[in-house]
């Protein structure tokens, strides 16, 4: 296994992975959420599903994978893992990005596993905020 000092993007089959410490066995997606997400105006609540046999890992990322807007709006969204760890705030822009969490201190034991996104103001109904593919891979 090679030692990488920074985040390395690299493919893993279908899965978009980031590796941040080692990078040899490469991360795959285990749980996958049904996409593309459109969130609405109000709370959007996301159960991931199980796609894989999960494995012994050291870290579990969150990838949130070409978010954008119809128009960008500038509403920022709170992220919640099970409805209780706040992960962080984004706000969905007008150009695709990609936006990777480690959420190993979080992550939940068991099999439910639930991303929550709520908008701390009323977005524009044109602005259509879109979450392409949202992954939980572990490495």
């Amino acid at each position: 296994m090679n030692q990488v000092s920074r985040r390395t993007f690299a493919r893993a089959g279908a899965a978009l992975c980031a590796a941040s410490v080692f990078c040899g066995n490469a991360a795959q997606a285990v749980f996958e959420g049904p996409g593309p997400i459109e969130l609405g105006t109000g709370a959007t609540h996301i159960q991931l599903i199980r796609v894989r046999r999960a494995v012994p890992y050291r870290r579990a990322i969150l990838h949130l994978d070409n978010l954008m807007a119809r128009v960008a709006h500038g509403v920022p969204y709170r992220i919640y893992l099970n409805r209780s760890h706040t992960l962080e705030t984004i706000v969905f822009g007008s150009a695709p990005s990609h936006r990777a969490f480690d959420v190993t201190a979080v992550l939940p034991l068991g099999d439910r596993i639930v991303v929550s996104f709520l908008p701390q103001r009323a977005p524009a109904h044109d602005a259509a905020p879109r979450i392409g593919r949202l992954s939980l891979d572990l490495a």
